[in-house]
């Protein structure tokens, strides 16, 4: 049995209805509140407007366009916002990218370099500001564990930030802000949530009381998540996953056992540090190739011993045969050449045989930066249209209405080439325009902004 350590000081509140105990967590009435969310998904589930009439009390200051991979650029301007407006307390509402990113932005408030230096050296992390969370995505775990992962575009570094006075002060985990969770993305949080059982289970020497419990979590995910992706408002489904998630990183799957180094986190980091793919997408691709890797006579018992307890193996059976049909079950979600599926466009040549796109259906998603949307609004009333400037003539490239974004991202949808050639070895300069679609024209535009950046036509992927 090794030694540990085990501190948990989160209140976490589970269940239906719960965010209404939310102004019982708050400081002092009249207090200055950060809330911290992602893009538009806490507008779409009516979560923003829930929040807005229980911080009714508190002078609230938005901060909104948090990424999937938080970005050391974007919690930059957050850690201004705090030190200007002299902020009191965040509600982080979100997933688990939110809630990392609240951890480094509270830390950042009271320290007066660059926050990314606080990642960089977590020894010099002081005071925080102190913060809650309000969770939507099952996942991470960030919800229960002071701990959060921080991306640097610049350099093409992802890490890890942590100190002891990062852990929220309450958690409130009610399963209905996850129905509307799309299949893609409650698959990659459960892949999130077996990665981080594995990574401390599949260790040299484990003990019985955190065996069943890692047990229990993979039996659970396995279960649930395919009854979550049939059938999204499942209640029970969700809050299954919802429960197991918050355990995956608060260190108590690992007590007594032998300490890993999470190597599948570390590969993915790399990874998505370059390519910006979904966290859980990344360690479905890494973890059963890992696996196989890492089977040998001296592995397979535990590899075993995962395949008798989680999938019902004969125990009978062979050591290595067993190992390797749980290797199996396990399976491989997704592959590594999916990876482009996933992944921000900008960051891959797909079609890089060809000279030109003419011919092909291509889906287009763009960045778009330092935009904030704050009314509410659905997708369904927005007007758009893309043009592309290639030195000589300006073509639109579509238009239409619906456009599916977020503060930080705008998914144009598929643009059909069929009419059109691109030519791969040239960067075409493209400008959005969005406007309401009530007015009919672009009088009342909400943006009507050329990128900062060019695009190039190998940027794009193929349907």
């Amino acid at each position: 049995m090794e030694n540990y350590d085990l501190y948990l000081p989160t209140h976490l509140i589970f269940g239906r209805g719960r965010i209404d105990e939310l102004p019982s967590l708050l400081p002092a009435k009249g207090s200055r509140i950060l809330l911290a969310m992602g893009g538009g998904s806490i507008r779409r589930i009516s979560l923003y407007d829930k929040l807005r009439e229980l911080l009714s009390d508190y002078e609230v200051f938005d901060f909104s366009g948090i990424e999937p991979n938080p970005k050391i650029s974007t919690i930059r301007r957050a850690v201004d916002l705090c030190k200007a407006q002299k902020i009191d307390f965040i509600v982080a509402a979100g997933g688990g990218s939110v809630i990392d990113a609240v951890k480094c932005i509270a830390a950042g408030a009271y320290y007066d370099g660059d926050p990314w230096d606080l990642v960089l050296d977590h020894s010099r992390i002081g005071r925080a500001i102190p913060f809650c969370a309000v969770l939507t995505l099952s996942a991470t775990g960030s919800d229960y564990d002071n701990s959060g992962v921080i991306s640097n575009s610049a350099t093409n570094e992802k890490m890890f930030l942590a100190a002891s006075n990062l852990f929220p002060q309450a958690s409130i985990l009610d399963p209905t802000y996850t129905f509307t969770v799309p299949a893609n993305q409650t698959a990659a949080g459960s892949a999130d949530i077996i990665s981080h059982t594995f990574e401390q289970y599949l260790v040299k020497e484990g003990n019985p009381f955190t065996d069943a419990m890692c047990e229990g979590v993979l039996r659970t995910v396995f279960e649930y998540a395919p009854k979550a992706i049939a059938a999204p408002d499942d209640y029970e489904a969700r809050a299954q996953l919802m429960m197991v998630s918050s355990f995956g990183c608060c260190g108590l799957l690992s007590i007594g056992r032998t300490p890993s180094p999470w190597p599948c986190h570390g590969m993915e980091h790399e990874i998505s540090a370059f390519y910006d793919i979904t966290h859980g997408v990344g360690l479905a691709i890494l973890t059963p190739n890992w696996m196989r890797w890492s089977l040998t006579p001296e592995t397979a018992p535990r590899f075993a011993q995962y395949g008798v307890r989680v999938w019902h193996l004969n125990p009978q059976d062979d050591v290595m045969t067993n190992a390797q049909k749980a290797i199996e079950k396990t399976g491989v979600p997704i592959k590594s050449t999916d990876i482009d599926k996933y992944a921000s466009a900008s960051r891959f040549t797909l079609i890089p045989d060809a000279t030109k796109l003419q011919g092909y259906d291509v889906a287009v998603k763009i960045a778009i930066s330092n935009i904030t949307i704050d009314t509410e609004l659905k997708t369904s009333d927005f007007k758009y249209d893309l043009k592309c400037n290639d030195g000589s003539s300006t073509t639109t490239i579509k238009s239409g209405t619906g456009a599916d974004f977020t503060s930080t991202e705008l998914e144009i949808g598929t643009l059909s080439t069929q009419n059109s050639t691109f030519n791969v070895s040239k960067t075409y300069n493209c400008a959005l325009r969005l406007w309401l679609q009530e007015t009919g024209s672009n009088q009342n535009a909400l943006m009507n902004k050329s990128f900062s950046g060019l695009i190039k036509v190998n940027s794009v992927y193929r349907k």
